[in-house]
């Protein structure tokens, strides 16, 4: 502090010493496709988002997708287009206690048609965790993608499947603060072949874990007609129904292109009137190119005469009878009619030439429409297209609000007609409900990871990252989909061969499905053979090393290392409290080592400070012996 001016100074001293804030334990990375891909506004990359719910994921990357589906009545078989898992995954983590994560995606549902593709795509994403210090799991549901391929259900090559695990193992062993949660590559898979599938190093697949079986979610998936294609079925009269109104459909969407709802058809009226106010006085282009859109609208139910469903035709002569709707068409043209008459030649003449309208004038006093001067439209000489459109707009000449919604109403009874109809066949018609059933039992498979994830987070919050996510229940789930059995456990548990773990996921009676195993992939190493033990590691490792940074640069005496020391013991005793450390003294739970005993001359010269730092982390006690004897009083 320079002090030159008489006065009174404060100086603030710190007098508490450097400590370790523990980093996130439990913030996954989920790589999948997805139905939006954001990209940077300046570079057009792909960002990488964080996210704390299913509403934040939907609101940035879109929802699921929608599979057609094959159906074999006869076989009771069906193969799908494709099969995505992310987002299925990512609301089985969030039901399971899982908080803010990342999204990862590796494209948009359309740009991946094979299992090839989605292979090099998966892969690529994999450098993307190099750059997520806050990430400490990472979960890849899409490597389980399927495909229809020749009529077959086929999901990547196993060997690519082991290969895209066995680079996410390794990706967490370089970064040491990532743990890879993994699940077998199909429900079929068998342990054998998931073990030989998955080879990164011996010393690497510490920092992964594998879970069997896949599960069997509780959601019901909502499907419609349109994503059915049945074979072996028999006809039926709502068969038919649904045939006309999609006929109707179709027909209304080619005239009509993509004016679904009326918000869509503003915004559609609302773009081409801002073209036309843009447009300058004497280009009266942009302003023939709004009325064309709004008068092409009533022209184009002319094509109504081409709907089969009663409903619909019903709906299209009712509009003859509409007094108000009429008189605003009407009103529309007479209003187009003046507004040529007062503008340039070139302005095109806009005359009703659809057949509806044409019948209807045969029969009803509107033969003089063109010429009728009521309402009256007055405006200066040379009229600009801002006065105009200010005249249309207003509603005083032309109610477009009630011709808009006619024309929309086409749409809404269109959608609504074939919703009743299929709500009838999923109820009634055998074909459909068995179709719906097959769908049903087919989406209801997911891997078991995103479940997994969302557990490791809730374990993490409610009990720390040194309690094993093991013995907790799997929400959102009817089962697993295999029911294993202790002495298929005992193989599964660890292999006498290759030492390589597996979890299982198991139901008790009355208990529900619970996750039954603590291990890695390592669960022959009796260092790292506990989740618990590798990512309390991790998580001190990290907390560690990011409150070192301030030591940079410090000098390298005793007074450095007593303060590190100091802060690192700190850490550590607020672990054994927790119960993260083991040990009835701090003397048994861990030793911090610095200065002259870790640190030669030498390296002291060469600005190097050794500090080593052991811990007796917490195991879990997997197995608990009962003993039990006769006991006969004397």
């Amino acid at each position: 502090m320079i002090v030159q001016t008489p006065g009174v100074y404060i100086k603030e001293k710190s007098v508490l010493p450097n400590s370790i804030a523990g980093v996130s334990t439990a913030v996954p990375a989920f790589i999948g496709f997805t139905a939006l891909v954001p990209l940077d506004q300046n570079t057009s990359i792909r960002e990488v988002k964080r996210i704390t719910s299913m509403f934040e994921f939907e609101t940035l990357f879109g929802g699921a997708y929608l599979p057609h589906f094959n159906v074999d009545l006869n076989a009771n078989e069906l193969v799908t287009d494709k099969r995505f898992f992310l987002y299925d995954s990512l609301n089985l983590y969030f039901r399971n206690g899982g908080g803010p994560c990342y999204i990862i995606s590796a494209g948009d549902y359309e740009s991946v048609s094979n299992a090839a593709d989605a292979n090099g795509e998966l892969i690529a994403q994999i450098s993307e965790l190099d750059h997520l210090d806050e990430v400490t799991l990472v979960v890849m549901p899409d490597a389980h993608i399927q495909f229809n391929v020749g009529g077959n259900q086929e999901g990547l090559d196993p060997s690519d499947y082991g290969t895209l695990c066995s680079q996410m193992i390794t990706k967490c062993a370089e970064l040491k603060d990532k743990f890879a949660i993994i699940d077998y590559h199909t429900p079929e898979t068998t342990a054998l072949e998931t073990r030989s599938l998955i080879i990164p190093s011996s010393k690497d697949i510490k920092y992964g874990s594998v879970y069997y079986p896949w599960l069997i979610n509780s959601s019901k998936t909502a499907i419609s007609t349109g994503q059915l294609t049945l074979s072996g079925g028999s006809t039926s009269t709502l068969k038919d129904a649904l045939t006309d109104v999609n006929a109707d459909i179709n027909t209304l969407t080619t005239e009509y292109s993509q004016v679904y709802d009326l918000v869509a058809l503003n915004n559609n009226y609302s773009d081409l009137e801002q073209l036309a106010r843009d447009a300058s006085p004497a280009n009266k282009a942009k302003l023939t190119d709004l009325f064309d859109f709004v008068i092409g609208l009533v022209e184009n139910l002319d094509d109504s005469y081409a709907l089969v469903d009663n409903t619909l035709e019903s709906y299209r002569v009712a509009l003859n009878s509409n007094t108000n709707f009429m008189n605003q068409v009407s009103n529309l043209f007479h209003f187009s009619n003046i507004v040529n008459a007062k503008l340039s030649a070139t302005f095109p003449t806009i005359e009703p030439n659809a057949q509806w309208f044409t019948d209807y004038l045969a029969s009803n006093d509107y033969s003089d429409f063109v010429t009728n001067t009521s309402p009256t439209f007055t405006y200066t000489a040379g009229a600009n297209n801002s006065e105009i459109l200010n005249a249309l707009n207003s509603g005083q000449y032309v109610d477009l609000n009630v011709i808009f919604t006619a024309i929309v109403g086409l749409f809404d009874i269109a959608q609504s007609r074939k919703q009743m109809i299929e709500g009838q066949l999923f109820s009634t018609d055998q074909d459909y409900i068995k179709a719906n059933e097959l769908v049903q039992a087919y989406m209801k498979q997911i891997p078991a990871q995103g479940a997994v994830a969302g557990i490791y987070c809730k374990n993490d919050r409610d009990r720390g990252v040194w309690k094993s996510p093991a013995n907790i229940a799997v929400q959102g789930i009817i089962k697993p989909m295999v029911e294993v059995s202790n002495a298929e456990q005992d193989l599964l548990n660890e292999d006498a061969d290759t030492g390589k773990s597996i979890n299982v996921i198991r139901t008790f009676t009355g208990k529900g499905p619970l996750i039954w195993g603590a291990r890695t992939l390592a669960g022959g190493s009796n260092e790292w053979r506990y989740i618990s033990v590798r990512r309390f590691f991790s998580y001190a490792e990290e907390s560690i090393l990011k409150a070192m940074n301030p030591f940079v640069f410090e000098p390298n005496n005793a007074r450095t290392w007593v303060k590190i020391k100091a802060m690192v013991t700190s850490f550590l005793v607020e672990q054994w409290k927790a119960g993260a450390l083991v040990g009835a003294s701090l003397e048994e739970a861990f030793f911090v080592r610095v200065g002259k005993d870790t640190t030669s001359d030498t390296e002291i010269l060469e600005g190097k400070i050794n500090v080593q730092i052991g811990m007796a982390v917490a195991r879990p006690a997997e197995f608990i012996i009962l003993e039990f004897s006769h006991f006969t009083k004397a």
